[in-house]
């Protein structure tokens, strides 16, 4: 079996370095970064090319690309009928594109932590395809060495399922963030009180730094505003975190 990995980042190189470890599967990778592809070659030992339209003989598609309109044009450029597995994160409006359903298309969103073993390509996790394109994916997942650790899913769950994970934790720490400063004008240490509380075994309190910044957690909970438009929480959160940012990590930078 041939896989193509699309998309040599972060996901794509653990998605890589994972497949080229099982036994029977072909690997190879799409990546327009030279730099990238290139320790990719070096590393990991695969062969990459710099477009889809350069590949032959592909028997499943490994998408790991950033942008939906990425994985739009990506898909456009494959040959019809294609079996496509995204792994990305993804807005719910991409499971309407046409250039997406012209494939027999899964979603197998990542859970992939860097720099945690535990959390790799191997761990529990959901797959969204037709159910028409269950044998088929089931076989893939076998051939893969992850069938045992996956539990098939409709699309739309798959999807969403990886937005609902990133706006919980999102969410969860702006209560951090919110408790944070209620600790202040309580004259309350929180660091002291979050410790003492996390002591209780179903609860977690997550520690209150810098806002929730970066780039997946904030697009995520963007995208999934955008699935769930009535779901009021998730924006008064959202407002919460961009006013927490503006005192506690704006503000000092202009002291």
């Amino acid at each position: 079996m041939k896989v193509a990995v699309v998309g040599l980042g972060s996901i794509g190189w653990a998605v890589a370095e994972y497949l080229r470890t099982q036994p029977g599967i072909t690997v190879c990778g799409v990546e327009v970064n030279a730099t990238r592809a290139g320790k990719a070659i070096a590393k990991i030992g695969i062969e990459v090319a710099r477009s889809v339209q350069a590949l032959d003989d592909i028997d499943f598609y490994s998408i790991c690309l950033y942008t939906p309109e990425s994985i739009i044009e990506t898909c456009a450029a494959m040959p019809e009928v294609s079996r496509v597995v995204v792994e990305s994160t993804v807005p719910m409006r991409l499971l309407g594109s046409k250039y997406l359903n012209r494939h027999r298309m899964a979603f197998f969103p990542h859970r992939w932590m860097e720099g945690d073993p535990e959390h790799g390509v191997r761990q529990a996790r959901l797959f969204g395809c037709d159910q028409q394109d269950v044998l088929l994916f089931d076989d893939y997942l076998k051939s893969i060495g992850l069938r045992d650790v996956v539990q098939f899913v409709d699309k739309p769950v798959a999807v969403a399922s990886k937005l609902t994970e990133n706006a919980h934790r999102y969410m969860e720490i702006v209560l951090a963030q919110e408790l944070k400063l209620a600790c202040r004008g309580g004259n309350i240490q929180f660091e002291a009180l979050r410790q003492a509380v996390n002591t209780k075994w179903n609860i977690d309190i997550k520690e209150a730094r810098y806002g929730v910044g970066g780039h997946c957690l904030p697009k995520d909970m963007h995208w999934f505003i955008e699935a769930f438009p009535s779901h009021s929480l998730a924006r008064v959160f959202r407002a919460l975190n961009e006013s927490y940012i503006t005192r506690e990590v704006d503000g000092k930078m202009d002291e």
